[in-house]
């Protein structure tokens, strides 16, 4: 699936973008930092990863502690992305994300149906 540029949304859907990419380079507080500490290194590793990789942390938000959230978002200021590359990023992450939901669907489906009918033949066959 190719993703869309920002400018060939329609201005709702892109006033929508831009919004959200002012979310994510807006800096926000740490909570829970006493808590659990980002390793070693954290930020150096973060500083390797392309552009896309740190929107898709950012786009998976809870799966990751606050700090690395933070971590991530601080890496895309220091980068000086701008608002329509950040959106362009989340337009594909989230294309990408919804495709491998879709195919992940696809997939326990598929199980699923393998199951029933194996189901069906044992009942056949071992029908006493």
């Amino acid at each position: 699936m190719k993703a869309q540029s920002p400018t060939e949304l329609p201005a709702s859907l892109r006033d929508r973008v831009a919004v959200r990419a002012r979310h994510w380079a807006a800096p926000e507080p740490l909570t829970n930092s006493d808590e659990m500490k980002l390793p070693p290194g954290f930020a150096a590793r973060l500083a390797e990863k392309s552009d896309e990789q740190l929107c898709q942390i950012l786009a998976e938000a809870p799966v990751y502690l606050p700090e690395a959230l933070e971590a991530a978002r601080a890496e895309l200021r220091r980068r000086k992305l701008t608002l329509e590359r950040v959106a362009e990023i989340q337009i594909a992450t989230r294309a990408k994300l919804a495709e491998e939901r879709r195919a992940e669907e696809e997939s326990r489906r598929r199980a699923g149906r393998c199951h029933h009918l194996l189901l069906f033949l044992f009942h056949c066959i071992f029908r006493s």
